[in-house]
C-alpha cells in the first residue's frame, strides 16, 4: 500500500486510482500535478482514493468500496490532514459516500477514520477534466485557495 510511504501533511489530495507509467505507480498524471502544484504551490501529499490500478467509477460495487475504504483510511489515518481535496466524483464517493460532484464541488464535508482522526474534505474537479474544459481551471483554483485559507490557515471569510 502506498501509505507506508507517505508523510505527514495539512493536505492530502486523492485521484480516483493509480494508474502505471513507466513502471510506477502515479496518483495523478504529469500534467496533473503540474496544474495541481501550479494552484497549490505549498506541501502536499498525492494519493488515490482506489488502492488497484486503472480503476474507473462503474468498476466499483458496494462490496469493493467498503473493503477500499479500509485502505484509504489508513492513508488518511497515516498522512493526518486537517484538509483533503477528492479530485472527481470517485474520490469523493470513496470519502463521503455522495456523488455529483458538479453539484458538491468546493463545499466541505467532515470526515471521520474509524481510529478517529477527524477532517474537512472538499471535493473539487479533477484535474484531467480541468486540463480538458479550460473553463473549468477558475472554479478549480478558487475551491483550492478558499479551502487552503479556511480550514488550514484558519482564514475567516467575509
Amino acid at each position: 500500500m502506498d501509505h507506508d510511504d507517505l508523510e505527514r501533511a495539512d493536505v492530502l489530495f486523492l485521484s480516483d486510482s493509480f494508474r502505471f507509467r513507466l513502471g510506477k505507480h502515479q496518483a495523478f498524471s504529469d500534467k496533473e500535478r503540474e496544474l495541481l502544484v501550479e494552484c497549490y504551490p505549498h506541501s502536499a501529499v498525492f494519493s488515490a482514493s482506489v488502492k488497484c490500478p486503472s480503476i474507473k467509477e462503474a468498476d466499483m460495487s458496494p462490496a469493493n468500496m467498503k473493503i477500499c475504504r479500509q485502505h484509504l483510511d489508513a492513508t488518511v489515518d497515516k498522512v493526518k490532514p486537517k484538509l483533503i481535496f477528492t479530485c472527481g466524483n470517485l474520490a469523493m464517493k470513496m470519502l463521503i459516500k455522495k456523488s455529483g460532484i458538479t453539484d458538491k464541488r468546493g463545499k466541505s464535508f467532515s470526515y471521520t477514520t474509524e481510529s478517529g482522526h477527524f477532517c474537512i474534505v472538499v471535493p473539487i474537479f479533477h484535474p484531467y477534466s480541468v486540463i480538458k474544459e479550460p473553463r473549468h481551471k477558475h472554479l478549480f483554483e478558487i475551491d483550492i485557495k478558499n479551502a487552503y485559507e479556511k480550514y488550514v490557515l484558519g482564514k475567516k471569510h467575509e
